[in-house]
Order: structure tokens, then sequence, then C-alpha cells
């Protein structure tokens, strides 16, 4: 006996390969959106990290930017320090050279026969005025402020007979710089 099979096997067959092909093309689908919401998950987290990192990195800017506004104010106090220090040694150091000088000059005097009648100083130059017995003991005054080293430079700027009390004497002005110590 010959059997003969009158279903087409055909269309069984088809069908069985649309499902499987809408079956696959589904679990394909599903894949895409299951690794498209892994992918967008990702990212979502990364950028969250990212906007943490931008804020930490902000909140240290703003520290960072305060402690160097402290830093150039210290700078700039120590500047005006240092400038106040400067100034107070350059005071001190005048204050000392004026009586340094003031001391120099009545050492350097001829004892009976000479008087300084004014004495100045203004900067490095120093003016001194006064009246010797004669010329000789205004080029010894002259000769001896020069040997103790302190002037560059000793000048005679005006030299002049005058009569005091009946007794002639010289009037002088003696011109000075002093030397860089």
């Amino acid at each position: 006996m010959i059997r003969i099979n009158l279903l087409p096997y055909w269309e069984f067959k088809k069908q069985a390969q649309t499902k499987r092909v809408i079956l696959l093309s589904a679990i394909a689908a599903l894949v895409f959106f299951v690794v498209l919401l892994s992918f967008h998950a990702f990212m979502v987290l990364r950028l969250d990290r990212i906007e943490q990192e931008v804020e930490q990195a902000g909140n240290r800017l703003a520290l960072l930017t305060k402690i160097t506004a402290d830093l150039d104010k210290y700078k700039m106090d120590a500047d005006t320090f240092r400038k106040k220090i400067g100034i107070i040694e350059k005071l001190e150091k005048s204050r000392t050279q004026s009586s340094g000088i003031l001391e120099l000059f009545s050492t350097q005097t001829l004892k009976g026969q000479m008087w300084l009648t004014f004495l100045s100083k203004s900067g490095e130059a120093v003016r001194v005025e006064g009246m010797a017995l004669n010329n000789a003991v205004v080029a010894d005054f002259m000769k001896k402020l020069e040997e103790t080293g302190r002037f560059g430079s000793v000048d005679l700027v005006s030299a002049k007979q005058a009569v005091l009390e009946g007794v002639k004497l010289m009037n002088f002005m003696i011109s000075c710089q002093l030397e860089e110590t």
C-alpha cells in the first residue's frame, strides 16, 4: 500500500521558517534594546560621575582661588613690610650718620684756632661755615676732613677776611660730598 500525503508540507515548512525568522528578529530586537538600554545606563552613570568630578573641581578651584588671593595679600604685605623696614633702616642710618658727622667735625676742628658757626647736611652734601684765625688753619681743617675718608671731595666755597671785635679772622664756607659706605 502506498500512502500519499496530501498535506502541503511546503506550507508547514514555510510557516515554520517564517516563525523562526520572526522569533530571531524579535530576539535580535530584544538584544538590541537591551544593549541600547545598557549603553544608555552606562552613559548616564558616566555623566553623573563626570558632573560630580566637575563639581569637585569647581569647589577645589574656589578653594585654590581663595588661597591664591590670600597668598597675594601676604606677598603685598611682605613687600610693604620690606619697604617699611628699608625706610626705618635708612632713617636709622641717617640719624647715626648725622651724629657721626657732627662728632667728626667736632674732633677735626682745631681748638682755639677756629669756630664752626653753621653745619648743614642735605642728602650726601654737607656745608660748613665758620671762622678761623687765618687761611692756614682753614687749609689744615680741609686736609684733615679729606684724610678721614668719609668725604669724596672737600671744596672751599668762599673765604673772606672779617674783623670781629678788633681781631682779623677768616670767614669761610666749605662744601663736602659724603662717600657711600
